[in-house]
């Protein structure tokens, strides 16, 4: 039996091909990618693989980033730490409670890093 830790789990959400293969190369050598190309297919892996932060495009094909993010933060859903990775120069209202907002394109320094902060506050709330 291994007692090798796995890394944090990320799942990266963009209808982007190309911003979802930048940032997984970025971030494949330091997390485990998990990636939705559409909010519903988000949901379904937040669901299914039980990530440890999500990295989420507001403008999303099929729903709003914010509607997923709403359903995430639903009572039943256990919580999982979101940074919003958006194109939007200015910060939208956080009603659906993200944790952090990034604008595209992002530093990968600085999306490890914010990415690292949420983790380690979420390993010390636990």
């Amino acid at each position: 039996m291994s007692t090798e830790k796995r890394p944090p789990r990320v799942l990266l959400v963009d209808d982007s091909d190309d911003t979802r293969e930048l940032y997984r190369e970025i971030l494949s050598d330091r997390y485990d990618i998990v990636e939705a190309e559409d909010g519903r297919q988000a949901l379904a892996e937040a669901r299914e693989r039980t990530p440890d932060v999500i990295v989420m495009d507001l403008s999303l094909p099929d729903m709003r980033g914010e509607d997923a993010i709403a359903e995430l933060r639903r009572p039943d859903v256990p919580r999982i730490p979101v940074v919003v990775l958006s194109g939007h120069p200015e910060p939208r209202e956080n009603r659906a409670g993200w944790d952090a907002y990034l604008v595209k394109p992002c530093l990968p320094n600085a999306l490890a890093d914010c990415l690292d902060r949420l983790l380690d506050a979420r390993a010390s709330a636990t």
